[in-house]
């Protein structure tokens, strides 16, 4: 009762900056955008141009400004994009009046935040990329419970900060989407043959690494081999487009999209998910559609939880792929429940850092 009320301590037109590096986070924040407005804020957004993040901005009708583009695979030259970019971000916000800002582990965000000395709200879902500025800087962190019980209440991390919320940060916008049988053409694949869709690792993320990309080439060579399979390889930019392109030589079961698809719709419309990264794998588990997992990085607390529950296989090579069905196994599938609790609890904390007068209660 208390954070509702809480939540209610907000003045029309009070302006909360949220700020989006890439498109897992594009997504996150595609159900909160709207929220926050119902709630009285004025919402401000600035994205970095990289991947498919300004595409996703544009195809969810949002306005938002641009500060950054850039991504480095050495970590000297990823710090210094950024502190370029908080200094860009800093930049562009000083002045507007900001009563909040709000990321999703956004480390120039924060900078920018703190240097401006606006409140910042963050999350995680991750836990084993360096955390010291989430921690240091952020007025408030917002992981999942499993996170909180698994990883660093146990591990004796400092907790003053973190605020838990139940279940997967994906369920905030895995009801939102509407299957639509139209991507089988729009694709140019034959519904009545097996799906495969695969995400490459980022070459260049902090947990990019010579072996992931290998197993993802190794992988891609093995299901070319499978006369069955459909391949649709969702490239996250030019680069790793060119490279998949080359190896592909033209292979007519190959779809390899120039622009970014609904991959929420693409992920239901498989028969098997295949990523280099956390979030699609999580997506297809929580969607009910068979994933694997080929990231080789150290497995986080939430995929693991996926891995023990059943809807997440992690391979280490192509040979543990097994057999692939023989025909289209998509069958009954039922989208999950909207997760509007969720999305009050998270829309509720970013708020209570708003501060402003006493708006009407919701009804």
């Amino acid at each position: 009762m208390w954070l509702a009320r809480a939540a209610a301590y907000i003045s029309a037109g009070v302006r909360v900056w949220v700020d989006i590096e890439n498109a897992p986070q594009a997504w996150f924040f595609r159900p909160l955008l709207p929220a926050l407005r119902a709630r009285g804020a004025e919402v401000l957004v600035t994205v970095r141009d990289y991947g498919e993040v300004v595409a996703l901005q544009r195809a969810a009708g949002e306005p938002f400004s641009v500060v950054g583009a850039v991504q480095h695979s050495s970590r000297l030259a990823r710090a210094a994009a950024v502190l370029s970019r908080a200094l860009a971000l800093a930049r562009w916000a000083r002045g507007r009046g900001f009563a909040v800002a709000v990321s999703h582990g956004v480390r120039a965000h924060l900078l920018a935040a703190a240097g401006l000395r606006i409140p910042c709200v963050t999350g995680y879902d991750y836990e084993h990329a360096s955390k010291a500025l989430v921690h240091r800087w952020a007025s408030e962190v917002l992981v999942p419970r499993v996170l909180l019980e698994q990883h660093l209440r146990p591990s004796g991390a400092d907790l003053r900060k973190v605020t838990p919320y139940d279940g997967f940060k994906e369920e905030l916008y895995l009801a939102e989407f509407q299957p639509d049988a139209a991507i089988y053409a729009s694709l140019g694949l034959d519904p009545n043959r097996l799906v495969v869709t695969v995400r490459p690792p980022s070459f260049h993320a902090h947990y990019a690494s010579a072996e992931g990309n290998a197993l993802f080439f190794e992988v891609v060579r093995s299901l070319l081999c499978q006369p069955q399979a459909q391949l649709v390889i969702t490239a996250r930019d030019a680069e790793q487009r060119a490279a998949v392109a080359a190896m592909c030589r033209g292979d007519a079961r190959v779809c390899l999209p120039e622009r970014p698809v609904d991959g929420l719709n693409l992920i239901w419309h498989s028969d098997l998910v295949i990523s280099g990264g956390g979030t699609m794998a999580r997506e297809a588990a929580l969607l009910g559609v068979p994933a694997i997992s080929i990231f080789r990085g150290k497995a986080g607390v939430l995929d693991a939880h996926l891995e023990a529950t059943g809807r997440l296989r992690r391979i280490g090579s192509a040979a543990e792929l097994g057999e692939l069905p023989l025909a289209a196994a998509r069958g009954r599938r039922t989208p999950p429940a909207a997760r509007r609790d969720l999305v009050d609890h998270l829309v509720s904390r970013i708020l209570t850092h708003a501060g402003g007068t006493p708006a009407a209660p919701l009804p």
